[in-house]
């Protein structure tokens, strides 16, 4: 549940269009654990909730209101975060590769 606050917080600070470009790397196990609702708001809507907020929500929800392992929750998520967006990345852009290569020669 971690990794699904602080998606939906980086999501929810984004310019819309940037948000858009989140779900579409964002792997499809982060996707889709958010409501169609919530998928149509953060492409539409950019909002300002702080770091804070977010620590204190974990802190609050799954480390018994202990601030500091709320924020290693946190910085635990972002790095699961960076790691399956890299790789989802870097699948992409391979595969956009050889379709070109295949397609020049």
């Amino acid at each position: 549940m971690t990794l699904y606050l602080v998606s939906k917080y980086l999501l929810r600070n984004a310019e819309p269009q940037r948000a858009s470009g989140f779900m579409s790397i964002f792997p499809s196990s982060i996707t889709n654990m958010f409501s169609y609702d919530e998928r149509q708001r953060f492409t539409t809507t950019k909002e300002n909730v702080s770091e804070d907020e977010v620590i204190d929500q974990i802190s609050r929800e799954f480390c018994n209101g202990d601030k500091e392992k709320g924020r290693i929750a946190y910085q635990e998520a972002v790095k699961v975060l960076r790691e399956k967006t890299l790789k989802t990345t870097t699948t992409t852009t391979r595969t956009s590769t050889r379709r070109r290569r295949r397609i020049s020669r």
